[in-house]
């Protein structure tokens, strides 16, 4: 953005710029060019003439060494064979030939053992010095000809040395001496005049040996020292070490650009060199760089020159279109201006500028009349409706606001959702925060609106572009604060009433428990008073005892049942079952009732309904045992019927279809009125309040069948007319079995509650003193062993010591010191026993039978004890007991 401010803005300025721009660039790119094809032409002039120079250079020296390599071979051809052996006249003979000794700066005599013999100095080494070893030496006798040996420090010359050597036969062939001479390399004439060939004023020339050893150099000090001493790398220098000969430009350690040229000799391992800096040997050119430069620069300001004076001249026709649309725009002048008398592109232009102009006018008009029915309909909806951008600020809103919180939406508009609400609005820009990254949110969020929490029921609607990009968002709220109180209302009232519910639920188990465990007293005591010799009024006050006690039981069971179903916590247990035994049942109870009160009980099923049948037998018991007792609670006289027929919508099958059966109990008593019958299947009612004092009741037993019928997928009516009697009628359906069972006869005994447990051994776990002795008697009246612990503790304790003394565990559930439940767990988890445990307890609702099977236990016996049920129970474990 800071760099767009500085272009231009004009048309004409800116292909004026472009022109410059191309003109800079074309010039720029061929003086660059030619440039670097001049540099690369002048590097090489530069080191073709470096090496020409350096190539006469090195003959010179080349010629020089080979001429001294002659000489002194010439001095050993010409030595007389008497003085091979004599070294004073050896010495006379060469010393009287000056020639050789201004050639050398010493000459050294050695034999064949490379042992100093004489030398042309008047000064002798006081130690013989022993060639032997020395490379020079031995290559001289190897190869039977002289050799220009490695440089070293002389301390004879006192310099850096080479040696030329020549060897000297006898008269049979054989090496007899070796003549050396040493050359002083600081004074050596060559070196000085290749000194003198130094390129420009910082180029340098230098010798050096195949292995790099400086042999001449400015430097006086690197003599003798290695080339590659210093660390780095130069290229050059390694191309001529490894045997380049020629020109080349490369950097040095000092990654400074120079043109290197190497030579080497013929008569010696020494490689001539001479090094030219770029930046002196191309000064010339790079001067030329600035000159090209600015005659570029030159060059480019004429042509923009040029350039703006023709396109100013060829836009003129388009500033004038330009102003004619400003004028339109200021609504000075219409559209009609565009019309330009012209039949070139500019006119064409124009023409175009008027059609779309004209368009655009027409979806002006179109577009305004569209937004003013939008905010009309807007304006009018209950809901608060707005469009904000990415940065959250209010682009349009509705009249609403105004409304719901006294705010003018126009004042809203450029405005952010903070600055208009501020921090009350700290809760929604999260949800904002979702929208612009493309969510789409439907939910309700409540809002302060002057001191009052309001809701609202909110959604949010990403606004795309066509490029995928999230550029605003749509907001639509409602006002649901009436509803939301109302739903508030309605779940406080709903969670009293839950609570409530499951108060009562606790308060009916509670009093349930704490009624049975009494009654359980009450019973089982009269059940041991019945077992012993009675005259024939103590046992009729027995009767009395049971009889009050299982009517007392039943009014229980029946407020237990209504509290299930009002909880809806009632559950069938559907199973197969023979509907003669359910009627064989029905009968059984009823007979006691019906002989105390001279009616006569019939019980007729029709043929073609199926007595096999699958569905839940203990509850259709129920509903047949209410109402036949009701039937015969109020008849006085005349009879009672029960009567199973097949309903008519039954449908006939086979094996696993439903099967629908009708109980129709019809009885000859007071009968009841219409208004009457529409109050009888409520809970707690019955005919009148006289029926309530004549014949007692709780006036729940109609309103369980009802329900039980209704849980069962059934139905219950009644018909009945005042001294006529009445007929309840109960339709429920059945499945049929996929294979009929037959029941197993019973077995017939005197007396079927003695000897069924004959033998058994059985732990007693109860802390009522009344409980024990009563269940005790009980058991032992069967025939069963019985010991007792007071509490779960002893109950383990007792098991810890003496397990196989036992074969099943009668235990209560609420005991002191540690109750059932725990008195299992420790059982089944710590002692590892699997003897059967069957809790005994007065809490008969579901969810504390449930918890019994959950801690370990495998049955479960009701209080007040039915010794049938308890007996029949305690069989059906007999055989895992014993089996341990």
């Amino acid at each position: 953005m800071a760099l767009k401010q500085y272009l231009p803005s004009t048309l004409r300025s800116r292909l004026s710029g472009l022109v410059m721009l191309l003109v800079l660039g074309a010039t720029v790119i061929v003086t660059v060019v030619a440039l670097m094809l001049a540099e690369r032409d002048m590097k090489e002039v530069i080191g073709s003439q470096q090496y020409a120079l350096l190539s006469g250079a090195a003959a010179h020296i080349d010629e020089h060494l080979a001429g001294k390599k002659a000489m002194l071979a010439a001095l050993a051809e010409s030595l007389p064979p008497a003085t091979l052996r004599d070294p004073v006249a050896l010495r006379a003979y060469l010393k009287a030939r000056p020639t050789a000794r201004s050639q050398f700066s010493f000459l050294e005599i050695y034999d064949a053992d490379g042992v100093l013999t004489g030398a042309l100095e008047e000064a002798m080494p006081q130690q013989a010095f022993r060639a032997a070893g020395q490379e020079w030496f031995d290559l001289t006798l190897a190869r039977r000809r002289g050799v220009v040996s490695a440089p070293f420090a002389s301390k004879l010359a006192g310099a850096p040395t080479v040696l030329i050597t020549a060897p000297v036969f006898d008269s049979e062939g054989r090496v007899a001496l070796v003549l050396a001479g040493g050359i002083n390399l600081l004074h050596y004439a060559p070196f000085e005049s290749l000194s003198a060939l130094k390129p420009g004023s910082t180029g340098f020339t230098f010798i050096m040996t195949a292995e790099g050893i400086l042999l001449s150099h400015p430097n006086k000090k690197r003599l003798l020292h290695s080339i590659n001493e210093r660390p780095g790398t130069n290229r050059a220098t390694e191309m001529a070490l490894g045997g380049f000969q020629g020109w080349t430009e490369a950097e040095n350690k000092d990654q400074v650009m120079g043109i290197y040229s190497y030579r080497r000799l013929q008569h010696a391992r020494w490689i001539v060199a001479a090094r030219f800096p770029s930046d002196e040997a191309l000064a010339p050119l790079r001067a030329l760089r600035y000159e090209a430069a600015a005659a570029a620069m030159a060059f480019t300001g004429l042509a923009g020159l040029l350039s703006w004076l023709g396109i100013a001249r060829l836009l003129r026709p388009l500033q004038r279109l330009r102003r004619n649309v400003v004028e339109i725009k200021n609504s000075r002048a219409g559209i009609q201006v565009l019309q330009l008398d012209r039949k070139d592109e500019i006119g064409e232009l124009s023409g175009a500028f008027y059609r779309l102009m004209a368009e655009r006018e027409a979806a002006q008009l179109r577009t305004f009349e569209s937004e003013k029915r939008a905010r009309i309909l807007a304006d009018n909806l209950p809901l608060l409706i707005a469009y904000l951008d990415r940065d959250k600020r209010y682009l349009f809103t509705n009249e609403y606001y105004r409304v719901q919180f006294g705010i003018d939406p126009h004042t809203m508009l450029g405005k952010t959702v903070s600055e208009v609400f501020g921090a009350s609005a700290d809760n929604w820009l999260g949800d904002l925060d979702q929208a612009l990254q493309g969510g789409r949110l439907h939910y309700e969020r409540a809002f302060e609106r002057r001191g009052q929490l309001v809701h609202f029921l909110v959604d949010l609607v990403p606004d795309i572009a066509a490029g995928g990009e999230v550029v605003g968002t749509y907001l639509m709220a409602m006002d649901i604060t009436d509803r939301k109180n109302a739903e508030l209302m309605q779940a406080a009232g709903e969670q009293r009433a839950a609570a409530a519910s499951r108060a009562k639920s606790e308060f009916v188990a509670n009093m349930s428990h704490e009624i049975r465990t009494p009654m359980n007293a009450v019973l089982g005591v009269a059940y041991l008073l019945g077992n012993t010799e009675l005259s024939a009024q103590q046992a009729e006050y027995v009767d009395m005892i049971r009889s009050s006690g299982n009517v007392l039981l039943g009014i229980l069971n029946d407020v237990l049942d209504f509290s299930k179903i009002e909880a809806g916590r009632m559950e069938l247990a559907p199973a197969p079952f023979q509907l003669d035994e359910v009627l064989e049942a029905v009968n059984t109870v009823m007979m006691a009732n019906v002989a105390a009160s001279g009616l006569q009980l019939t019980i007729a099923t029709d043929a073609a309904v199926p007595r096999a049948l699958v569905g839940d037998a203990m509850r259709l018991q129920q509903i047949l045992i209410n109402l036949v007792g009701n039937a015969i609670k109020f008849t006085e006289r005349g009879q009672v019927l029960l009567r199973v027929e097949r309903s008519a919508n039954s449908m006939a099958g086979h094996a696993g279809d439903a099967v629908g059966l009708r109980f129709v109990v019809r009885d000859t008593g007071i009968g009841m009125d219409l208004e009457q019958q529409s109050r009888l299947f409520e809970a707690f009612n019955q005919a009148d309040a006289s029926t309530t004092r004549r014949f007692g009741g709780t006036g729940l037993g109609l309103a369980i069948c009802r329900r039980l019928a209704e849980l069962m997928g059934g139905d219950i009516a009644v018909t009945s007319k005042p001294g006529e009697g009445s007929e309840f009628v109960v339709t429920l359906p059945f499945l049929l079995p996929r294979a009929e069972a037959h029941a197993v006869p019973a077995d017939d005994n005197d007396d079927p509650a003695t000897h069924r447990l004959k033998g058994l051994r059985l732990l007693l776990v109860e802390d009522h003193p009344l409980n024990q002795v009563v269940a005790r008697g009980m058991l032992e009246y069967a025939g069963a062993s019985v010991d007792v612990a007071e509490n779960g503790q002893l109950a383990v304790d007792c098991l810890r010591e003496r397990s196989d003394d036992y074969d099943i565990v009668l235990m209560d559930v609420q005991m002191p010191v540690m109750d059932g439940f725990a008195a299992t767990a420790v059982i089944r988890r710590e002692l590892k026993l699997d003897l059967p445990i069957l809790a005994m307890t007065a809490g008969v609702m579901q969810s504390e039978q449930e918890r019994c099977i959950a801690a370990g236990m495998n049955d479960f016996i009701a209080k007040p004890i039915d010794v049938e049920q308890m007996l029949d129970i305690i069989s059906r474990h007999i055989p895992a007991g014993r089996q341990r």
